[in-house]
């Protein structure tokens, strides 16, 4: 569903639930599961940021962090 939709014409549900919103949901999950998907949706979250980090970015890198802790690359979380 998410997939299609357009978070900034849709309705206000949809609205809210940001590209963002849903990198970080992505992140929190598959860092307590230790999926090995979380690699490769950090390495998306993090271009979907770009160079000017909005300011919900800042809990995307928060939620990036913690989902890499958790999922046991301390390195790369720190």
């Amino acid at each position: 569903m998410y997939d299609f939709a357009d978070h900034a014409n849709e309705q206000a549900w949809v609205r809210f639930v940001t590209p963002y919103r849903v990198d970080s949901l992505a992140l929190s999950v598959y860092g307590q599961l230790r999926r090995k998907e979380l690699s490769e949706t950090a390495e998306t979250a993090v271009s979907r940021l770009g160079e000017a980090l909005p300011d919900s970015g800042i809990v995307v890198l928060g939620d990036l962090a913690s989902a890499l802790l958790r999922g046991g690359d301390i390195d790369q979380g720190v």
